[in-house]
């Protein structure tokens, strides 16, 4: 947590979306891009603009037997400062650790990020990362 915001947070399943329509084009792109193979997907766009209303109401469906269609893990970028500590916890604590397992392999093969002047570059295939800031 920051500033008392949390910086991840899981939509639950059956949210309501309030407000929520004339979005078919993009729930449906939203949709078919998330059922392909895993990545980063990030969701831009003016406040208010209807991000996260997009992400709530595309991630609260539901397949056949009701088990959650999708699994999404969100960050508040508010919530991020400006030397970077969120990304550079987020790459020890939650990526890095990924990597040991394996968890990441698919999503980050050859994946860069970088915030300010921290950067990290990971080669999941050849099991290698490095991290400088």
């Amino acid at each position: 947590m920051q500033d008392g915001r949390p910086f991840f947070s899981s939509f639950s399943r059956g949210t309501s979306v309030h407000g929520f329509f004339n979005r078919a084009q993009e729930v449906e792109g939203l949709s078919d891009l998330l059922k392909k193979k895993p990545q980063f997907t990030v969701l831009l766009g003016p406040p208010s603009s209807g991000k996260t209303a997009l992400a709530q109401h595309v991630t609260s469906k539901t397949q056949l037997d009701n088990t959650p269609e999708f699994h999404p893990l969100t960050i508040d970028l508010r919530a991020v400062d400006e030397n970077g500590s969120f990304l550079k916890a987020f790459m020890h604590q939650g990526i890095l650790a990924g990597l040991r397992n394996g968890f990441w392999k698919d999503m980050l093969s050859e994946s860069e990020f970088s915030y300010g002047d921290f950067s990290i570059k990971s080669s999941v295939e050849r099991k290698t990362v490095s991290v400088g800031d």
